[in-house]
């Protein structure tokens, strides 16, 4: 009999107020979601930052670029001059084979492509709205300056990069022949404007020459721009591989130089990597090239380090957001009840006259609570099964109710005690 009047009153609660009701079920419901969701999200971060720690390590990337003087330029491209070109491939090889860093040729080598048109995504300046400067007109024909990497061999291991369609790069493609088409492989975004086997005409390194697509990358490839010296996406990019020549021309010298730009992998610091760059370059006889790394602003940048406290930044931020939101539900929750309370006084001083103890009271607007609270969970719960939350997060939101429920419960005992029944029913009687 007991239970059946306390949901009588109930009930009577909710006639006379639906409109609140379902503004606190609703209220109940977004939190409890964004609590779930948000929790879901700092996880998947978390795991993040594991996955590319497992990945990458704790590495620190260093720019490698070279610092010519014109004079030696100039006389580098001399015909003659053919120990200028040897002495940088033999350079070039000591990195690569140096044990106590990892040296990786990535260079931005714009291409000149002619013959089909180019989606405006995929050329220089795209991104900041002046793309027009990268087409020109020629002799009737629409030349389009490709964004494009010219890559070493390890470039795609390094930073985990996987050829979805098609195929990567053969030992024979890093290789230069003249006349032989280079290989190349595009970036995701190119799907459906390429495709495998399509032959491109345009100018490399201003020798015309023909293109032709072995690949297509997968979507989310990212690796370390050395112009940005941040992690970069490759949808938009056409992949080129750096090709080695034997034949000291003007051409294989220029492309033997322009290949000097790249990144060093250690996990040491840029002091120690930067005497071991030095005597390697000591040893070939190599300075007049200027080839030097970046120090990097902090002394050491590690993408791993940066990743890492972005992820602890957005995650912390997501706390105070959930907290703020918390209290803020929280708070108006009980404001309702409360009010809800104070328009049942004259009952409830008559009630306790009667003999009824504060949880008697009390037990009416928990009851009134534990229905708000679990229609809120009920739309929370079909929330994070569409975004497919762990089982974990629903506990985590199932907790945050009852706990929710606990503080309200305890507030409204709270105030009850410090009320005096003659306050309760309105006079002195």
């Amino acid at each position: 009999m007991k239970y059946l009047f306390m949901i009588k009153n109930v009930t009577n609660l909710i006639r006379r107020h639906p409109i609140l009701v379902c503004i606190m079920i609703v209220q109940v419901a977004i939190v409890l979601s964004l609590a779930g969701l948000m929790t879901e999200d700092g996880k998947r971060l978390e795991t993040n930052a594991e996955a590319y720690a497992e990945t990458y390590g704790n590495k620190y990337y260093y720019t490698v670029n070279e610092g010519t003087t014109d004079l030696f330029y100039y006389t580098y491209l001399e015909k003659e001059n053919e120990e200028g070109f040897h002495t940088l491939n033999r350079m070039k090889q000591a990195f690569y084979e140096e044990s106590s860093f990892r040296y990786i040729s990535i260079a931005h080598q714009p291409v000149d492509l002619w013959g089909k048109e180019m989606n405006h995504k995929f050329l220089y300046g795209y991104e900041s709205g002046e793309y027009e400067s990268s087409i020109s007109e020629e002799e009737d024909t629409t030349r389009y300056f490709i964004k494009s990497l010219q890559v070493s061999e390890d470039f795609f291991d390094e930073f985990d990069i996987k050829v979805e369609k098609g195929n990567g790069f053969k030992e024979s493609d890093y290789v230069y022949k003249r006349g032989k088409p280079i290989p190349v492989i595009l970036g995701s975004d190119y799907e459906g404007s390429l495709q495998i086997g399509d032959t491109l005409e345009g100018e490399y390194l201003f020798e015309k020459t023909e293109f032709k697509v072995v690949g297509m990358l997968s979507k989310q490839s990212f690796y370390y721009d050395t112009l940005s010296e941040s992690l970069e996406s490759t949808a938009r990019y056409m992949i080129i591989p750096v090709q080695e020549s034997e034949q000291a021309t003007e051409h294989a010298k220029i492309m033997n130089l322009q290949q000097i730009a790249g990144v060093i992998i250690s996990e040491q610091g840029y002091l120690k990597v930067k005497e071991q760059v030095d005597k390697l370059i000591e040893e070939e006889k190599a300075e007049d090239f200027g080839v030097y790394i970046k120090e990097p602003e902090d002394g050491a940048a590690s993408i791993l380090d940066d990743y890492s406290s972005m992820t602890k930044e957005v995650e912390k931020q997501f706390m105070v957001i959930l907290g703020i939101t918390l209290l803020f539900v929280c708070l108006s929750t009980i404001y309702t009840l409360y009010g809800f309370m104070k328009e049942e006084r004259e009952r409830y001083g008559i009630e306790m006259l009667c003999g009824a103890s504060v949880w008697d009271i009390v037990s009416d607007i928990m009851l009134l609570d534990i229905i708000i609270m679990t229609a809120g969970v009920m739309v929370s719960l079909a929330v994070m099964g569409v975004c497919q939350c762990s089982m974990k997060n629903v506990i985590w939101v199932i907790l945050i109710a009852i706990g929710i429920i606990l503080a309200e419960t305890i507030y409204m005992m709270y105030q009850l005690l410090h009320f005096e029944v003659k306050d309760l029913i309105g006079g002195a009687e």
